[in-house]
């Protein structure tokens, strides 16, 4: 989990969330309080922190998504029951009474958090009894609704097409499902090009988490997020960085596949079949198969992965 410095979008958003979390304060007050944060980037499938770890920072959700999970004390399974989303914050409880974490959070998705160690926060709240006290009404309502164990699921918002093999059927499919949301909101239908264009970016499909344009990416990306609906993101077929960070972005993995495809899971399947088995979280997946190329009807054979861990299988026609 690198830590970096708050782009300007992140200091934005992070007062905002103080606003949210702290309540009205005083100009200098609450730039002092954005100051004494840093940013954290985690990607899909890793850990924030694990139930049982000291409790001993604040984090605030910035982008991305978190899942919410707490392991059996019998079995040690990890149950998933709730979410976090941006505007959030994270350790309110283990922050003031030293408790250790009671749960731990997953990133369903490459998420950025703003950190604040104790430290910070307890020179802050003593010369500012302010935050202590809105930390403390935070704290209130959290215990409230310990109680309840009913799943939150946030809605879809970001939905990545997979192919299984590149061909002009699935890039009409991931359009056509880009004009179909549009109907319920603004929608950006986002590839390689699109982000080249947009975020002066020379090789979307080459760049690597942790770069400098893997966090010009990454901020364009939560300000596109911030004004639409919905992104359709159109993955390669191939196991590139850029697929990777497809997959990892996905609220929701769309696998689209002829049925004459080779039914054997690709390098891309295999990839997300074992990122799915080492993770507590995953997108929700569905398998759609489009007419075969020589425009006759879908068979009713369906590609590999795609039926045995997506949850849901359809057939299409474009």
């Amino acid at each position: 989990m690198p830590e970096t410095g708050l782009t300007a979008h992140d200091r934005t958003a992070l007062r905002r969330a103080c606003t949210g979390i702290f309540g009205d304060l005083e100009a200098d007050l609450l730039d002092a309080l954005v100051d004494g944060f840093e940013a954290v980037d985690v990607l899909g499938g890793e850990a924030l922190l694990r139930q049982g770890d000291p409790g001993d920072s604040l984090y605030i959700l910035l982008r991305g998504r978190l899942s919410v999970s707490i392991a059996d004390p019998d079995t040690g399974e990890e149950r998933v029951v709730g979410e976090t989303s941006p505007g959030d914050s994270i350790g309110e409880i283990g922050l003031l009474t030293g408790e250790l974490r009671s749960a731990s959070l997953w990133a369903t998705r490459d998420s950025r958090l703003a950190r604040m160690g104790r430290a910070t926060f307890d020179a802050l709240a003593e010369k500012h009894p302010a935050l202590l006290r809105g930390l403390a009404g935070v704290v209130v309502d959290l215990l409230r609704k310990r109680t309840a164990t009913k799943r939150t699921q946030h809605a879809v918002g970001t939905i990545t097409v997979l192919p299984i093999v590149e061909g002009p059927e699935t890039r009409a499919f991931a359009a056509k499902l880009a004009a179909a949301l549009a109907v319920f909101g603004p929608t950006l239908p986002v590839d390689a090009e699109t982000v080249e264009k947009h975020a002066g970016i020379a090789d979307a499909r080459a760049v690597r988490p942790g770069s400098d344009e893997d966090a010009r990416i990454g901020s364009w990306l939560a300000e596109e997020e911030e004004r639409r609906a919905f992104l359709v993101f159109q993955a390669d077929a191939s196991l590139t960085p850029w697929t990777d960070r497809c997959l990892r972005q996905a609220d929701l993995i769309v696998a689209v596949g002829r049925s004459e495809d080779d039914p054997h899971p690709t390098e891309a399947e295999y990839a997300l079949e074992a990122r799915s088995t080492r993770r507590r979280c995953e997108a929700r997946r569905i398998c759609c198969s489009v007419p075969r190329s020589d425009g006759s009807g879908c068979s009713n054979r369906m590609p590999s992965m795609r039926s045995s861990r997506s949850g849901t299988t359809m057939r299409v026609r474009l």
